[in-house]
């Protein structure tokens, strides 16, 4: 016969339920008194890894959003907190060195950077700036080994090897620096900027011709770059292709967003060079009216009037000079001209005197004073003149001829020796 407890005996029964539960917790918990096994502590060690890395990694992307616009000691908190927990990512040390590049401690960036490399010496970004940090202590040799490591580890990235040529340059190296270059121009064979770099290096190297080429087909790879058009313009100028150099200038001067008088001078002078001596008048009395106190503009003026027998314009060239630099003998030799047409012979022979006392390496005022002595039957004073013209220029064509003129008419036969 079944009996319904009483309450006390339900109370107790329920308190001896929970005293045998809890032996059996217990028995349970004492089951693991002996510590985890070597598999639970590495998977708990896994675990805190993968949290570190997980937590590393929102440092470093927060870190480079701050790098980015600027934050650089946000960004540098956030980066050492990423390389405080994952010590081993090379990717960390490199924007940790960049940011204290930016912040102008080069020392710290340098560490960071090597730090970069000594975890993964194939990682290009850490030896390209690695590169500049040595680049700015002038230390251009180190930059280089870097730059080129660099280049060598990522041939897709022509900065790489642009940096390294660009070193090399530095260094005064040109040929290594033409040569460092051809081994890589195969993959940037249609890059206007490694065209560009070598064209500059050929100019450096006095090659005007292989500089004027090399900067032309960068141009064609890169036709809206207005400062390879200007080197192209110089490069053609020292080549003397005078024609194609007024060309590019011309170009250049059509886009130009100011007044460029450096490039409209070369212009005329280009204008000079093809016997386009009425268009380059043109340009130099724009010159001048212009900028009155261009001595250089006044003297090619005088030059060009002289030569096309444009009398007043000499005289106006002459006196301006005079009155800006009366130190230069240009002044005086063009009013000689200018007097000599007038038939002042007194005034032309004091002129050429003043124009020899100011020219001191050339030789153009004693070229006119023996061409006068000529005209006045004076060969010796005649010899004597392109003598000392040869003294100081002694492969000078129309000297040494000059000379042989009015020698066989004197007794003299030798360049005087003063």
């Amino acid at each position: 016969m079944f009996c319904m407890p009483t309450r006390l005996e339900f109370v107790m029964g329920i308190r001896k339920g929970l005293v045998l539960l809890g032996g059996i917790t217990i028995a349970f918990g004492l089951l693991g008194c002996d510590g985890p096994t070597k598999q639970g502590v590495q998977a708990r060690s896994a675990a805190s890894e993968r949290v570190n890395i997980v937590n590393a990694q929102m440092s470093f992307d927060q870190a480079r959003r701050a790098f980015e616009v600027g934050q650089f000691d946000r960004a540098l908190r956030e980066i050492q907190a990423a390389v405080n927990r994952y010590p081993d990512e090379p990717k960390y040390h490199l924007l940790e060195g960049r940011i204290y590049h930016e912040m102008h401690r080069l020392e710290d960036a340098q560490r960071s950077l090597t730090r970069a490399i000594e975890l993964n010496d194939e990682f290009s970004d850490a030896h390209y700036f690695l590169g500049i940090v040595y680049q700015r202590w002038s230390n251009h040799e180190m930059a280089f080994d870097h730059y080129w490591k660099a280049a060598q580890a990522d041939t897709n990235k022509v900065q790489y090897l642009l940096a390294a040529a660009e070193a090399l340059v530095t260094l005064g190296e040109y040929d290594r620096a033409q040569e460092v270059i051809q081994q890589k121009s195969s993959h940037f064979e249609h890059n206007a900027a490694i065209r560009h770099l070598q064209g500059k290096v050929a100019l450096l190297q006095d090659d005007p011709v292989r500089a004027a080429r090399l900067l032309g087909e960068a141009r064609l790879l890169n036709p809206d770059d207005l400062m390879l058009l200007e080197e192209l313009a110089w490069a053609q100028y020292e080549a003397q292709q005078y024609g194609r150099s007024y060309e590019s200038i011309s170009h250049l001067l059509q886009r130009s967003q100011e007044r460029r008088s450096d490039l409209m001078l070369m212009q005329a002078r280009c204008l000079v060079f093809t016997d386009r001596l009425i268009e380059a008048r043109n340009v130099y009395l724009e010159l001048t009216q212009h900028d009155s106190s261009d001595v250089d503009a006044w003297i090619e003026l005088g030059s060009v009037a002289a030569e096309l027998g444009d009398h007043r314009r000499v005289a106006i060239s002459a006196g301006r000079i005079i009155a800006l630099a009366p130190e230069r003998f240009e002044g005086y030799l063009l009013r000689a001209m200018y007097e000599r047409e007038q038939g002042n012979d007194h005034e032309v022979a004091l002129q050429i005197e003043k124009a020899v006392e100011r020219a001191d390496d050339s030789i153009l005022p004693l070229l006119m004073m023996g061409s006068l002595h000529e005209e006045r039957g004076q060969y010796e004073a005649a010899a004597r003149s392109y003598g000392r013209a040869l003294l100081k220029s002694p492969k000078h064509d129309l000297a040494q001829a000059g000379f042989n003129r009015a020698s066989n008419r004197t007794q003299i036969t030798h360049v005087p020796t003063e």
